[in-house]
Parts: structure tokens; C-alpha cells; sequence
């Protein structure tokens, strides 16, 4: 996992490297929103 930066953006990246040493980019996509936890009982 990487930070890029372009001028005043930024993106997270992820490449897997592969059995040639070379850089293979991996598709990101959106996580699905998890749902909210009961709050504990203390």
C-alpha cells in the first residue's frame, strides 16, 4: 500500500509484486459500511 501525491491530491495505490520483480497494480475498491457494534454494558 502506497501514498501517491499529485500537486495538491492524494490516493492510496496498492501493487503486488510479481515473480519478475516488476510492480502489477492491484484494483482498489470502496468498503462496504460496516455495521455499528452494540455499545458494551460496563
Amino acid at each position: 500500500m502506497f501514498m501517491q501525491t499529485a500537486g495538491n491530491r492524494c490516493w492510496v495505490a496498492a501493487s503486488r509484486i510479481d515473480s519478475h520483480g516488476a510492480d502489477e497494480s492491484v484494483r482498489l475498491e470502496l468498503a462496504q459500511k460496516c455495521p455499528t457494534a452494540p455499545a458494551p454494558n460496563n
